[in-house]
């Protein structure tokens, strides 16, 4: 065995040891490791044991260890169990708190500083941390989130006041368990399949515990995870476990009470392995199981919950193994049925589904023979995900200019509306009735086909942003490769348009050439930025707080736009990195395009000098609250360049984007204010001040009077006045030629 340890570190300043045990898993290592040094203290290590590996982990180990020397390598020249080789690491290891970790695994941003605070406030025995499962696309929460939660909002429990805590035993890479605590009581990772044994040991011996509600471990099983049984263990390990908790409980008489707490979820843990075994292993299983635990049971035990999990334990209590075998297979196959069963309603749902979408549509059918309503308008925005933009602020005039109309909003099912506004969710009877009676259609994207115009309906399309990039029949005529045939479809939507609205000269050129059809232009400008137009000085400041950021700090809001042409959602940018480089004085609000939106909370990353916004409802209030914008193609540019305040655009993939999606002009010569292509060139713009220079003032005038002359802040007026009041208010003032 070899182990290189850094020097000039003192035992007392780790506060916090990151311990792996790698066997294999070559592919995973270095993104596992490096999300832990993500966080720049000396109070951390991180201690890696190369558990006999035969493939490039030692490669990758020595490169780690030559970048940061907060990694601490220790090389097992040959495998022994994976168990004891962790205990290799935690005998290494200095912090005065220690968390294992899988090398296939990674840690969220902010994890260990989350975790360092965390046992610095409270210094408890073990704190419990939730986690995720799967990839970064498809994350799951863990199946104990609440329990997790319900720990950290009482702020410290023991066993006896929430015996559930044992339920996370098994989750050993949840646990950060105090050094001190598996010296003073023993306990250690030996073993294969120890760490089953380690939660439980961990757990019981603990006084406090205490948890975050934050999910800051990425928990992933790739299908090409290295298992070896000699390495990791299998089903007659996990008895050896069971044995070494139950010695562990007699051991210690001082938490003899724990014990009725434990031995029913221990039961319960091995008797799910065994339900996973092969029909020839299962007896054999069972007799050992009995064996090591029908003694340790005592009559005072208390039972599971459930009438089936307290059968079990008192099957394995008495001793009678084809009794208990005789249940769980009686379990098995109704799993089997209930599973067979919901495999039929799979089937069966989608025709019934079928059914009762052709009796709304002949409902709405009949409805539609019914006079039209001309005080009903519906609303929708970006396929029914929201209440946002310029449908949005048409609507609120209507309520102050013309009240006598209703306006029903369209929504996804889940998606909020404030109070007082009207809704109905898309697919029901409701949803069909408002299609067939209303009189009034405003969208900033399109119905879907099954919305038949009828004489009489007006429908204005909002259109939603100033198109920099190839919209409409451009999207269809690239020529080469990348031409695709134009869907029908699309021809017949456009034609149910009656007004198309417009916010400058170049979207009038194009929408009228990209969208071919006998509609009307409105050349009123963008009604969601008259708020911008009209906002005084004093708007920000409620953003701001609410955001939970301070008066005084500069504001930064990113806001990329999709690249539909990428498979896979990628960072162009990195906030976190960008926030270190400007400093405490700024803060980043991160806004993610909303085809990538995940709903998720508002979260903070960097010390709250990064806040994902991506769940914010309005972004015209970040716009308020924002100093800078830092955009890459995104019509947002168009928007906040109302407020006249810098922007900078940050295009790293320029020549790509125009190849691949196209554009209407040249935003690297004729863009709002500076361009950087580099981060490291953004960075500089931003502190250097050449975003608000003279250059930069220069070219955000010349974008202005461009493109946003007709924003004077009347433009849901005109739309209302026009569309439901019938008159002919006056157009936007135009700058001279």
């Amino acid at each position: 065995m070899t182990t290189a340890r850094p020097v000039g570190d003192s035992e007392d300043a780790v506060v916090l040891s990151m311990v792996f045990a790698v066997h294999g898993d070559q592919a995973y290592l270095d993104g596992a490791v490096r999300s832990v040094l993500e966080h720049p203290g000396r109070d951390v290590e991180v201690v890696v044991v190369d558990n006999g590996s035969t493939d490039h982990v030692p490669e990758v180990l020595a490169e780690l260890s030559q970048l940061d020397d907060r990694i601490v390598p220790i090389r097992l020249d040959e495998a022994v169990p994976q168990g004891t080789a962790r205990q290799v690491g935690l005998e290494a290891a200095r912090g005065r708190y220690v968390w294992f970790m899988d090398a296939t695994d990674l840690l969220q941003p902010g994890a260990v500083a989350a975790v360092v605070r965390l046992v610095d406030r409270r210094s408890p025995d073990v704190a419990v941390l939730d986690f995720v499962t799967g990839g970064s696309l498809a994350l799951l929460p863990s199946p104990h989130s609440p329990l997790v939660r319900r720990i950290a909002a009482a702020g410290s429990v023991s066993v006896e006041a929430m015996p559930e805590l044992l339920d996370l035993a098994p989750w050993w890479w949840s646990l950060v368990v105090k050094k001190a605590l598996l010296d003073e009581w023993g306990i250690d990772q030996r073993g294969q399949r120890s760490d089953a044994a380690f939660g439980y040991c961990a757990l019981l011996a603990a006084g406090e515990v205490t948890a975050t509600a934050s999910a800051l471990y990425r928990r992933r099983r790739p299908f090409n995870t290295v298992n070896s049984p000699a390495v990791t263990g299998d089903e007659k390990d996990l008895l050896d476990a069971v044995a070494t908790v139950f010695s562990f409980l007699s051991a210690h008489p001082v938490i003899a009470d724990r014990r009725r707490f434990a031995t029913g979820r221990i039961v319960g843990l091995a008797t799910q392995r065994l339900n996973r075994l092969p029909a020839s292993r299962r007896r054999d299983f069972a007799e050992r199981l009995i064996e090591v635990s029908r003694r340790q049971i005592g009559p005072t035990d208390a039972l599971p919950p459930g009438r089936v999990t307290a059968l079990r334990m008192r099957l394995v209590r008495g001793g009678h193994r084809t009794a208990y075998l005789a249940v769980e297979a009686a379990l098995r196959i109704a799993r089997r049925l209930v599973l067979a069963s919901g495999r039929f309603r799979a089937r069966l749902a989608p025709r019934l589904a079928r059914v009762v979408e052709r009796l709304r549509l002949l409902e709405y059918s009949l409805h539609r023979r019914l006079p039209l309503r001309r005080d009903l308008a519906v609303f929708a925005a970006y396929w029914y995900r929201s209440y946002a933009c310029n449908p949005r602020a048409i609507y609120e005039k209507l309520r102050e200019l013309a009240p006598e109309v209703r306006g029903v909003w369209v929504v996804l099912p889940g998606v909020k509306v404030p109070d007082g506004v009207d809704s109905v969710v898309v697919g029901t009877r409701a949803y069909y009735r408002l299609l067939a009676r209303a009189t009034y259609f405003v969208n900033n994207v399109g119905f879907p086909d099954h919305w038949k115009k009828r004489r009489g309906t007006v429908l204005l399309h909002t259109h939603h942003g100033t198109p920099l990039k190839k919209m409409g029949l451009d999207q269809y005529d690239v020529g080469g490769p990348l031409q695709r045939p134009l869907p029908a479809k699309h021809l017949s939507r456009w034609q149910r348009w009656d007004y198309s609205l417009s916010s400058n000269l170049l979207s009038t050129l194009v929408w009228e050439r990209v969208y071919p059809a006998a509609y009307r232009t409105l050349e009123y400008g963008y009604p969601r930025n008259d708020r911008l137009v009209t906002a005084g000085a004093d708007e920000a400041a409620p953003i701001k707080a609410a955001l939970g950021i301070e008066a005084d700090r500069k504001v930064l809001l990113y806001a990329p736009t999709h690249r539909e042409y990428e498979r896979t959602l990628r960072q162009i940018l990195d906030p976190v990195a960008l926030a270190r480089s400007l400093g405490d004085d700024w803060v980043i609000l991160s806004r993610a395009h909303y085809y990538n939106a995940t709903g998720q909370p508002i979260a903070k990353l960097a010390g709250g000098r990064v806040v994902d916004v991506t769940s914010y409802e309005s972004v015209e209030e970040l716009c308020l609250a924002a100093d800078v914008l830092v955009t890459d193609y995104s019509s947002i540019m168009f928007d906040y360049a109302v407020l006249d305040r810098p922007i900078l655009i940050y295009a790293p993939d320029w020549e790509i984007y125009q190849l691949l999606r196209g554009t209407y002009f040249d935003l690297m010569n004729e863009a709002p204010g500076v361009v950087c292509r580099t981060q490291a060139e953004l960075a500089e713009a931003l502190t250097s001040g050449a975003y608000c220079g003279d250059v930069a003032t220069k070219a955000l005038e010349l974008f202005r009077n461009r493109f946003c002359a007709w924003e004077d802040g009347m433009a849901a007026e005109r739309v209302v006045r026009r569309l439901f009041l019938g008159e002919q208010p006056p157009l936007p003032l135009r700058p001279p030629a």
